[in-house]
């Protein structure tokens, strides 16, 4: 295993945070229009 250098880490970081921003997004949308 290689060690992540700290600008892979933090894009990766950025990445799970803009998916899991979608997905609350997505959610929230969903609750929004239920009806």
């Amino acid at each position: 295993m290689t060690p992540t250098s700290s600008s892979e880490n933090r894009c990766f970081r950025t990445h799970c945070q803009a998916e899991r921003t979608t997905l609350t997004n997505l959610n929230h949308y969903k609750t929004e229009h239920m009806f």
